[in-house]
């Protein structure tokens, strides 16, 4: 009976990291309002000022909702991005420095003043919800009630043979289910390829 409450959660992967990063983006372009892709478009930069688009490998959502630019005439100043998102950040040329090439004051921005995120933090905060929802079932069977440990092993080995993750705790989903529910001492039950064995059969 158990089983069925396990597999949901063992098995189930992002598809948001199935797709990969470029996928993503390629969403959150989509996404895009037609007036902010418009004034990116018919952006014009200052003299002493040139236009920095970004690379295959520069995957945030923060340039799809700007333009970064940086100086011609000092290349040791940092880029800036400009922030295209509203009329008014628009009509103020307001632009956030990105020091050292990094996007987190424009993130800050970006959620701050507009309510704009990435479809990647979005997806992080529904795997954690589903995560907890999973955890909340789990704790409700039966074996897990009156056999904790028993309920570990079986989890372990779904998570080995299903998945084929490496045989150790890390930063999969899987594995993070396993770590948050077993944090009981009577829950801890040491697992070797004979007790693996045995819960492949009786799974």
């Amino acid at each position: 009976a158990l089983k069925g409450y396990l597999l949901p959660a063992i098995t189930s992967r992002s598809s948001a990291d199935a797709h990969g990063p470029r996928a993503r983006r390629r969403r959150d372009e989509a996404s895009i309002p037609t007036a902010v892709r418009e004034a990116i478009q018919a952006f014009v930069p200052k003299a002493g000022t040139k236009i920095l688009r970004a690379k295959p490998s520069e995957t945030s959502f923060v340039y799809d909702w700007g333009v970064r630019v940086v100086s011609t005439a000092d290349t040791n100043a940092p880029a800036v991005l400009m922030c295209m998102t509203a009329e008014t950040c628009r009509t103020q040329r307001l632009k956030i420095v990105m020091p050292g090439g990094k996007t987190s004051k424009v993130t800050l921005h970006l959620t701050k003043a507009h309510d704009v995120g990435s479809d990647k933090t979005a997806s992080e905060e529904g795997r954690k919800r589903t995560r907890d929802e999973d955890l909340a079932v789990l704790k409700r069977s039966p074996l897990f009630r009156y056999d904790p440990g028993r309920a570990y092993v079986l989890l372990e080995t779904l998570r080995i043979v299903n998945n084929n993750l490496p045989f150790r705790i890390g930063e999969y989903e899987e594995s993070l289910i396993i770590r948050d529910l077993m944090l009981k001492e009577e829950a801890r039950v040491a697992l070797n390829a004979k007790v693996i064995r045995h819960s492949v059969v009786e799974l």
